[in-house]
């Protein structure tokens, strides 16, 4: 069972304010995201970005009073993470030594034993780039040591805080959220012009100068970030807070274009559901109408029936022939098949739709 620790309002307000975030989550088991929703959650105001950056050059810029207007909990309890790092030495067991090196990851080997080998007389605009599965890095020969301590610090705080790396051909994804990042460390080009030693024209390339970023895409839009010369780990840990922000925009964007294809999605089927109702509503009284008609023109039938053998039998003394009466009962057997109340069958038209009698 993980330990825990219980600070009110006003701890937690001096704790963050002490000491960086990244820091914070070495010691409790809590991520920088949930950290910044916890001190939301509770109206605490946080460090800005550039704030620890002024207190490391011997700045002390006075922090935001914390809010009185606050109804919410007056304390909560943070999970500790047990470090072996915050331990004393004296605290250790008598069997255990601390390394003496962090051993350098895979990632971070094959990397620069890819970038040392590679063909120094093929570059891109100036810049060496590694190739297939390997971490996704484009430097200059000179700042390739540069490229790689940064990189091996990164993945340490990303390791720290168990998000994940993974390498494909030519890519480098971060996990972060739910929607991988894909990620890039590359050396800035600016174009020079150039006077042809032999010749009145002038020519143009690029070529590096010194500045690193690491630059993240998605959806076809590019963000980057400089890497400065400040310290290793403190520079890692904020490129880190710039990532994890970056991956809640990402997600956020996600989540609203799958909430837009849903609603799409139930408009399409509201748009569907209405035409086949639509089709069936005429459907239904085009039915009718052809029935009606049907019943109206047996009708006819009928009553022509019922006049034309009155006229018969009024116009011949001896009443209507047999042949005659025979077929006035055939015709007022056709009218029953043809009327839709009655439907009768007929061995002869059974084959015969009634509404088209085709």
């Amino acid at each position: 069972m993980s330990q825990t620790v219980t600070l009110t309002r006003e701890g937690l307000y001096a704790l963050v304010w002490a000491e960086p975030l990244s820091a914070l989550t070495k010691r409790y088991r809590l991520s920088d995201y949930a950290f910044r929703q916890l001190c939301i959650r509770m109206s605490i105001p946080i460090p800005r970005q550039g704030h620890w950056n002024k207190v490391g050059a011997g700045e002390r810029p006075d922090p935001p009073p914390l809010p009185s207007n606050y109804r919410g909990d007056a304390t909560v309890q943070l999970p500790v993470k047990g470090n072996p790092d915050t331990q004393t030495s004296s605290s250790l067991p008598a069997s255990t030594s601390r390394p003496k090196s962090i051993p350098e990851d895979p990632l971070i080997t094959a990397a620069r034993s890819q970038l040392k080998t590679n063909d120094k007389r093929w570059l891109d605009n100036g810049l060496i780039w590694t190739k297939g599965k390997v971490l996704r890095i484009g430097v200059a020969p000179d700042n390739i040591e540069r490229a790689c301590q940064f990189i091996a610090t990164l993945l340490r705080e990303i390791q720290s805080k168990d998000y994940k790396i993974e390498v494909q051909e030519h890519k480098t994804l971060l996990h972060i959220g739910s929607q991988p990042l894909p990620i890039v460390l590359r050396e800035k080009t600016r174009r020079v012009t150039e006077m042809e030693p032999r010749g009145s024209w002038t020519t143009s390339r690029l070529v590096p100068y010194g500045d690193l970023y690491l630059q993240m895409t998605y959806q076809f839009k590019e963000r980057e970030w400089k890497i400065g010369d400040g310290a290793l780990p403190d520079e890692a840990a904020a490129m880190l807070e710039r990532l994890e922000a970056a991956s809640q925009r990402v997600d956020e964007y996600y989540r609203d274009l799958e909430r837009r294809w849903a609603e799409n999605d139930a408009r399409r089927k509201q748009e569907q559901d209405r035409q086949e109702r639509r089709d069936s509503e005429l459907k239904g009284f085009k039915k009718l109408l052809q029935s009606a008609t049907r019943w109206q023109q047996a009708v006819w039938v009928r009553n022509y029936l019922a006049t034309l053998q009155t006229c018969e039998a009024a116009a011949s003394s001896d009443g209507l022939s047999p042949d005659r009466t025979a077929w006035f009962a055939w015709a007022r057997a056709k009218a029953d098949w043809y009327d839709p109340l009655t439907e009768t069958s007929d061995e002869w038209l059974a084959h015969i739709n009634r509404d088209t009698l085709t």
